[in-house]
């Protein structure tokens, strides 16, 4: 039997500081360079997927200046091309940055460039779930979102969009944040009364920082009827998936941001994907690595962390802790007209302020260090994100580590 390697990388997001360093003299944009180091992890695969975390509304919509609202130029689309990725996920909650219509202009563009894409739609299709064929085995691949950041993109006329964006629940449900420690609150206000002004989102998040007390988006609370007719939509979207194809895989955007476990609400997703028999979850949002591991017979990839975040924005430096630099390449492997096993590759983003962004693969980001404090760091980080996806001790660095769940 002959084996086929389908790989997933998480978050593609061309924040400011990521965006500005891509534009040439001439105005246009080359991101090829910061993917690049990539393209050897997905070299012998035989289907690549990225989710796509941005627009493509074109430059009149006004390209990313901020780290809440993202459009990026078309030019990404060649450099995920270039590095061997074959499908994008669309569905996640910066689909609606610039308005539908430049969520239908990135499926067009997507559609231009001969870029496979699911999630969101510009013409409403039948079967709204993409299907590829490796060999003799047909796989079906769907994507939803938890939101669409209605708080800060109500301006924009969101009528219709459930015709051309998979949801898992109503668009404006709202975001649910844990709790602020008291003392932070406190110190909050004692701060802004002190500046005459309030504090920034990234002064927010260093003051968490400093007081030793970082708090994430929560992913704990959520109205499980309101999320019910979403869930038969899925259900039936799987359904017509699994009449077609033999192995059905969805991608959902949910989670808690910068949360090294799943948080309640994203566990009862997953849980319910696992009853209605997908043969895999491969999850994004939480912008950090996540568990990989079997809810009765199907593989849950919590989430799979960032590929282009950038680390040098402000709020980055006040997560750190959470190791949102690495990311995770999933390998799924079929034949037969099924699964037969899972393995994963890790990779760094790397920046500052002499030295562009970077997606390096941890073998070879350890092989161009000294021998020394920074590459022992390295390792160390390395293995505390393989004991965090994989549960066990890492034994060795590797390009690609087998999964047992």
């Amino acid at each position: 039997m002959r084996e086929y390697k389908i790989s997933f990388i998480g978050d593609v997001v061309e924040e400011y500081p990521v965006l500005r360093e891509a534009k040439l003299p001439d105005g246009s944009y080359d991101f090829y360079p910061s993917l690049a180091p990539l393209a050897g992890l997905l070299a012998d695969s035989d289907y690549s997927i990225a989710n796509l975390e941005t627009n493509l509304g074109g430059e009149d919509a006004g390209y990313t200046k901020d780290i809440f609202s993202f459009n990026t130029p078309d030019s990404i689309v060649d450099a995920l091309k270039a590095i061997g990725i074959t499908a994008v996920t669309t569905a996640n909650n910066h689909m609606m940055d610039r308005g539908q219509e430049a969520l239908f202009r990135t499926v067009r563009v997507l559609d231009e460039k001969g870029m496979a894409h699911t999630g969101t739609y510009d013409e409403i299709p039948e079967d709204k779930n993409l299907y590829f064929t490796l060999g003799d085995t047909k796989v079906a691949l769907l994507s939803y979102a938890t939101t669409a950041n209605y708080g800060s993109n109500k301006k924009y006329d969101f009528n219709g969009i459930y015709d051309h964006a998979n949801f898992l629940r109503p668009y404006d449900s709202p975001l649910m944040r844990a709790p602020e420690h008291p003392s932070v609150k406190e110190t909050m206000n004692f701060v802004q009364d002190l500046l005459g002004r309030k504090l920034t989102f990234e002064e927010k998040a260093q003051l968490r920082h400093a007081m030793h007390r970082p708090v994430a988006f929560g992913d704990d609370v959520a109205d499980r009827e309101e999320m019910e007719p979403f869930l038969e939509r899925l259900f039936s979207d799987y359904e017509k998936a699994r009449r077609k194809a033999d192995v059905v895989i969805v991608c959902p955007h949910s989670g808690g941001q910068f949360n090294v476990e799943p948080g309640e609400v994203s566990k009862y997703y997953f849980e319910r994907m696992a009853q209605m028999g997908f043969d895999a979850v491969v999850a994004s949002h939480s912008h950090t690595t996540q568990r990989v591991e079997k809810k009765g017979g199907t593989v849950v990839a919590n989430c799979l962390g960032n590929v282009t975040m950038s680390p040098m924005t402000g709020y980055m430096s006040s997560v750190m802790e959470t190791l949102p630099a690495y990311g995770m390449v999933l390998h799924i492997y079929v034949g037969d007209k099924k699964m037969t096993r899972i393995g994963f590759s890790l990779f760094k983003a790397v920046q500052d302020e002499t030295h562009p962004l970077r997606v390096i693969p941890v073998c070879e980001l350890l092989s161009s260090l000294p021998e020394g404090a920074e590459k022992e760091i390295i390792t160390s980080e390395i293995a505390a994100v393989y004991k965090r996806i994989s549960g066990k001790e890492m034994t060795e660095i590797a390009d690609e580590w087998p999964l047992e769940v």
